[in-house]
């Protein structure tokens, strides 16, 4: 017989874990009542976290889980293998994105990667409106090919809402040739610049993602905010992402979540593709090796001899233990009444975009109220907690003078305010709440 164990958080009942306790369920309740049954299963969560705990350290240590990617040092991931050469003919789309600061010598290397693209499958090519590797792709089509090609462009048919890293010529010559120019794909002049260039690459990842897609990415820097959110966004939708790097080292790329990237040649050039680990064999292989060893294989031949000998004792030894924890929590732990308890304010669900950023949050509620926070906290207490954080007092004068915010992607679109800053400031909101 299987108990089910809670914990008890402001009246409420959690499940936690399933303990085998062989019966003594009805003992218990009849003998020491449910409030102390209810302290009993706190108990019994206890103990069976310290077993996992210490199973955990004596088994593997710290270098499994570095080897697992829960634990990572640092941003970075070495590039694993050489897998081949990359054949654009499996996909119905290509999106292309990239440093706006790409040098014009890199023109070649675009052309080859766009002609590869273009002479092997009836793809149709995507690409975004900014100076750089996205003209760069533009001007690299032919002229009988842009019937094939789509322009997500944040500005409007005669350049309006543009700014100065728009490539509004080369646009315009693209349309004028046959390109179908999606305008205003970032929404129309009334949404803020930085905001609306977030939602052009977000339309343009979504509009990937409709069928089997890939999206190249030309990168200059591996520090390239905007081209790097749309390379996270396409490998959370399931876009297969390849990343070409110009002037540094793939080591040097980071990470677009649980995965590695894969050395590929892409029209004969070297090539970084992302290859996401499924969750599923993550968390096998995580609860694998909590139960097994791989240093320890002798000995873990005695422990499965001896390992049906001990279970009683373990079972018997967690119940005794659960008891005794009941006991003393039954006389030292009042439990509070619901007929003092304040109502829990109520938040203002709002639509936050943190899945959208890859954002440490449980749900849509708790990222509000963590923006709410960022809104409407006194300055002088806001100013204090971020800088326990670690943020910079340029980067806090930033965040304070363009407050409120409606969602996360208008803070992260702000100067020198990146995903690091905002971890940040969930880890403030976080000590303080």
């Amino acid at each position: 017989m299987c108990a089910l164990t809670v914990t008890h958080f402001a009246n409420r009942c959690t499940p936690l874990a399933a303990v085998p306790l062989r019966g003594f369920v009805p003992v218990l309740a009849s003998a020491l009542g449910l409030r102390a049954l209810r302290c009993c299963a706190c108990g019994a969560v206890t103990a069976l976290s310290f077993f996992l705990f210490s199973r955990l350290c004596w088994s593997w240590g710290a270098g499994k889980l570095l080897r697992l990617g829960f634990v990572s040092v640092g941003n970075c991931s070495a590039v694993l293998a050489y897998i081949g050469v990359v054949m654009f003919s499996s996909f119905a789309s290509v999106g292309f994105c990239g440093s706006r600061s790409l040098p014009v010598s890199t023109q070649p290397l675009v052309a080859s990667v766009v002609s590869s693209v273009l002479s092997v499958s009836s793809a149709r090519l995507v690409v975004g409106c900014s100076v750089g590797a996205d003209a760069l792709v533009l001007s690299s089509v032919p002229q009988s090919s842009l019937s094939r090609v789509s322009v997500f462009a944040a500005f409007g048919f005669s350049g309006r809402g543009a700014c100065s890293l728009s490539a509004v010529p080369v646009v315009a010559a693209a349309g004028r040739g046959g390109a179908f120019v999606n305008w205003w794909s970032g929404g129309r002049l009334s949404v803020p610049l930085r905001l609306r260039l977030a939602k052009r690459s977000l339309a343009l990842v979504q509009f990937l993602a409709r069928r089997r897609s890939a999206l190249v990415c030309f990168l200059a820097t591996p520090k390239s905010r905007g081209s790097l959110l749309a390379c996270r966004l396409a490998a959370r939708f399931g876009v297969t992402v390849f990343v070409i790097c110009v002037g540094f080292s793939p080591s040097r790329l980071p990470r677009l979540g649980l995965g590695s990237w894969l050395l590929v040649q892409v029209a004969g050039s070297s090539a970084c593709q992302w290859s996401p680990k499924p969750l599923k064999k993550q968390m096998k292989e995580f609860f694998e090796s909590i139960t097994y060893s791989k240093y320890n294989f002798h000995r873990r031949k005695h422990v499965r001899k001896v390992r049906e000998e001990i279970k009683n004792v373990f079972t018997l030894g967690l119940l005794l233990f659960s008891i005794v924890v009941a006991i003393t929590l039954h006389h030292f732990v009042p439990i509070e009444s619901n007929q003092y308890s304040q109502p829990i304010p109520k938040v203002e669900r709002i639509y936050t975009d943190y899945q959208e950023l890859l954002l440490e949050f449980n749900d849509e509620y708790e990222s509000a109220k963590c923006l709410q926070w960022l809104n409407k906290a006194p300055a002088i207490r806001l100013r204090l907690a971020l800088k326990k954080a670690k943020i910079q007092s340029n980067r806090i004068d930033t965040l304070l003078s363009n407050r409120p915010y409606s969602t996360w992607t208008e803070v992260l679109y702000l100067p020198k305010v990146g995903i690091k800053t905002i971890e940040n400031i969930i880890t403030a909101w976080r000590k303080i709440n």
